[in-house]
């Protein structure tokens, strides 16, 4: 992720610096993507519901 942002000019934060770049993740996109099954992950971290 650090190169990446690098590569276009911005800086990589992590932890509370990354606050604003993580509310503005279209998180229904992400999962109706499918790239990652975050509905799985979801299973495992909190249980099915």
């Amino acid at each position: 992720m650090k190169q990446l942002f690098r590569q276009n000019g911005q800086c990589y934060h992590k932890g509370s610096r990354a606050k604003a770049l993580i509310d503005a993740l279209d998180m229904q996109m992400i999962i109706d993507g499918g790239i990652l099954d975050l509905d799985r992950v979801e299973d495992i971290l909190f249980g099915d519901s």
